[in-house]
Parts: structure tokens; sequence; C-alpha cells
């Protein structure tokens, strides 16, 4: 037991820099994915470019609205004494 724990032991300290390479290529691979599809993805910004632009549009036609709906407004004032 005590023979292939020391074996155990210097594979693992032989091999050292391959066992760093992997867990540094695994935590890179890990970060990778969690920007592709955690809460602060790509997918979420692109849904919350695409509502911005309609919220934007949105106000428009609304700015717009509201100028019409001021201007019959206004005329009506203007009719009534």
């Amino acid at each position: 037991m005590v023979k292939t724990i020391q074996q155990l032991i210097r594979i693992i300290y032989h091999k050292r820099a391959i066992i760093l390479l992997v867990g540094f290529f695994l935590a890179l691979s890990i970060y990778a994915g969690w920007l592709a599809f955690g809460p602060q993805s790509f997918a979420v910004l692109s849904r919350n470019q695409a509502l911005e632009k309609y919220l934007t549009d949105s106000i428009q036609t609304l700015r717009l609205e509201n100028a019409t709906l001021q201007k019959k407004l206004f005329e009506i004032k203007g009719l009534e004494p």
C-alpha cells in the first residue's frame, strides 16, 4: 500500500506540468461556457438589445401620438370659450 502511494506521488510529480495544463484548460473551458450560457451571456445581451430597440421605437410612436392628441386638445380648447 505504501509503495503504491509513493508510486502515485512520483507519477503526479513527474506529470505535474501536464496536470496543471489540463486544469488550466478545464478552468478556461468552464469560464467560456459560463460566458456563453450564463446569466451574462451573449444571448441575454442580444435579447436586451432587441428589447431596447423595441422600446425606443415604442417611445417614438407614443411621442408622435401624444403630439397629435395635444394638437387636437388645443384645437378643442381654442374653439370653446
